[in-house]
C-alpha cells in the first residue's frame, strides 16, 4: 500500500511539474509579447495579405467582453478605392476648417495613417457600449 501512495504521490509531482512548466512558459510568452508591443505610426507601402487580416479578426472577435456578449461585427476593408473615397469625403467635409492641415503633407496618402487595410468594429448602442 506504501508502495501505490509513494507512486501516486510521484506521479501527481510529475504532473504538477509538468504543468507549472507549461504555465511559466505560457507566462513568460504573454509578458514577452507585452514587454515587445510597439506602436505603428508609419506603416509600409506593402498591403497586408488578407489571411493575416482574417486571423487578426477572428482573435479580435474571440476577445472578452461586458457579459461576454461580444455583440460587435467586424468588417474587413482592403479596398483602395474605398479607402480613398473616404478619405476624399473626409478632407471636403472638413476643407476650411483646418482639421485636415496635417494631412496635406507629401507623405499623406489616406486618413487611415495610410493604412492599405483597416478593420472596422462595430457594436449596437447600448448598456456595455456607447
Amino acid at each position: 500500500m506504501k508502495q501505490i501512495v509513494s507512486l501516486l504521490a510521484l506521479c501527481i509531482t510529475a504532473l504538477l511539474s509538468v504543468w507549472l512548466v507549461t504555465e511559466s512558459q505560457k507566462q513568460s510568452s504573454v509578458i514577452d509579447a507585452i514587454e515587445a508591443r510597439r506602436s505603428i505610426r508609419v506603416y509600409k507601402d506593402v498591403p497586408v495579405e488578407r489571411e493575416k487580416l482574417q486571423i487578426l479578426a477572428e482573435c479580435g472577435v474571440k476577445a472578452p467582453s461586458a457579459m461576454n456578449k461580444q455583440e460587435w461585427e467586424l468588417r474587413i476593408v482592403d479596398s483602395k478605392e474605398w479607402i480613398d473615397g473616404c478619405t476624399a469625403t473626409y478632407l471636403k467635409a472638413v476643407e476650411g476648417t483646418g482639421k485636415a492641415d496635417y494631412m496635406l503633407t507629401p507623405t499623406f496618402k489616406n486618413i487611415f495613417r495610410n493604412a492599405s487595410a483597416v478593420i472596422f468594429v462595430a457594436a449596437p448602442v447600448g448598456r456595455f457600449s456607447g
